[in-house]
């Protein structure tokens, strides 16, 4: 997760400087076809290399952890949970994935995970999962089979931060079953929607 180079490993005129560099840049890795998906254009690759300088990304971090979903370059996995370490706002963390049975020990108090380090982290995680829950019956939701539950937790000041991203959610965007890491690797998927 580390997103400065070691010394000595990033050569000058790999990074461009001015526009047309940059611009210059896009259209040779365009040419080598070896952008990742998505990336159809010389203007696509460039927008994007723009985006992530603005994050503080160089040109091939920019490629490699924003993606192009709906035609806007997104910043996913890795490299927004790098980005979220390297803001230095965040004291502590917990992310993962959830299975159902898994939230129902949690709310249930029986639930393992808890120690003495993390029970403010598990006892914010708790009051949202148990929001999430009472939204579901409102809302009459159809849970899927295998429902899983991605989430987050950050220690930012005197506050956790708990962000949820549930099957629930995934069905009703359309991302459920579809081909590709949401069927390979649904875990990973939940938990980087909910970071």
């Amino acid at each position: 997760t580390a997103l400065a180079p070691s010394p000595g490993t990033q050569l000058a005129w790999c990074q461009p400087q001015s526009i047309n560099e940059a611009y210059r840049l896009a259209e040779t890795i365009a040419k080598s076809r070896l952008a990742p998906k998505g990336y159809d254009s010389v203007e696509q690759i460039f927008v994007a290399m723009q985006h992530g300088a603005e994050l503080g990304l160089n040109a091939m971090q920019s490629l490699h952890g924003i993606a192009m979903v709906n035609g806007r370059p997104m910043v996913w996995g890795t490299t927004l949970w790098a980005l979220v370490q390297r803001s230095r706002l965040v004291k502590r963390w917990m992310k993962g994935a959830l299975s159902r049975p898994a939230v129902d020990k949690i709310l249930s108090g029986v639930w393992k995970g808890k120690t003495d380090s993390n029970a403010a982290m598990i006892d914010a995680l708790v009051v949202r999962l148990q929001d999430r829950v009472d939204e579901i019956k409102l809302d009459n939701l159809k849970l899927p089979a295998g429902h899983l539950v991605g989430y987050a937790v950050f220690h930012v000041e005197d506050d956790f931060h708990v962000q949820i991203f549930d099957s629930a959610h995934a069905q009703r965007a359309g991302l459920l079953g579809k081909q590709g890491p949401w069927t390979q690797y649904p875990e990973q998927m939940h938990e980087h929607r909910a970071v």
